[in-house]
């Protein structure tokens, strides 16, 4: 794995490579003695970067895309600009990219909208025995009787957080069994959703590392995943996929 040095913008959600980036990624692309680069998502300059560069070298490439629908902001102006941003770097991926796929057959279908022929479903997943235990259940402190509900996110508005807590809240009362809320991630929100929201059946985590968070995936019944941002979320369209 490669940590690339990047500068944060629009609210830490877009990387833009610092100086130096690009002679690290060549190296180690390089360096790496491989066939085909898989390549995650093609909203970022970085990703756009590794596309050339693995042309240049002769690699075969895939680009695996997860989004289903342009992205979004609060302003009309900014989601107009996100939309030319998005095409400007995808038009410019395709250039480079051997061949392009999606996390679902719905990101498969999207990337029509760029006239790309997307050939390939990669569906997100892990093997959850293929790790080191973690005692992040029992830190939790959750009954085995208990319910468990979860959210796993960034804490910014645009992930659906706020929508989330407060129809959970709402209909807490009316429900006769024991239920909890484990809210996973760091952000913005966090200080405030915590003080907001101290209520015994919602636990704010903060951060989890890999381990922890498949532990967490592994003992929740619900999990909840629709950001305002992209209302077509691909957990949408898993009835349709398998």
């Amino acid at each position: 794995m490669l940590y690339l040095p990047a500068h944060f913008i629009v609210g830490d959600r877009l990387a833009i490579p610092r100086l130096g980036a690009r002679r690290m990624m060549k190296k180690a692309i390089n360096e790496f003695n491989a066939d085909t680069t898989f390549i995650n998502t093609n909203l970022y300059f970085h990703v756009m970067m590794a596309a050339k560069l693995t042309k240049k070298a002769g690699l075969k490439s895939l680009c695996i895309c997860h989004g289903t629908g342009h992205i979004t902001a609060d302003s009309k102006l900014v989601t107009g600009v996100l939309h030319r941003y998005e095409h400007f770097i995808t038009n410019s991926m395709k250039k480079n990219i051997t061949a392009f796929g999606g996390v679902s057959k719905a990101c498969c279908r999207y990337l029509k909208h760029f006239d790309i022929d997307a050939k390939y479903v990669v569906y997100n997943a892990f093997e959850h025995t293929d790790k080191e235990p973690t005692d992040i259940i029992e830190r939790l402190n959750i009954d085995k009787d208990t319910t468990v509900l979860s959210f796993a996110a960034r804490m910014i508005a645009e992930k659906g957080i706020l929508d989330l807590l407060k129809a959970y809240t709402k209909v807490l009362n009316n429900v006769d069994k024991k239920c909890i809320l484990v809210v996973a991630g760091d952000g913005p929100l966090l200080d405030t959703l915590k003080s907001e929201y101290k209520n015994a059946s919602i636990i704010f985590t903060g951060r989890l590392n890999h381990n922890e968070m498949i532990d967490v995936l592994n003992a929740v019944r619900y999990m909840y995943l629709l950001p305002n941002t992209q209302r077509d979320c691909l957990h949408l369209y898993w009835k349709q996929d398998f």
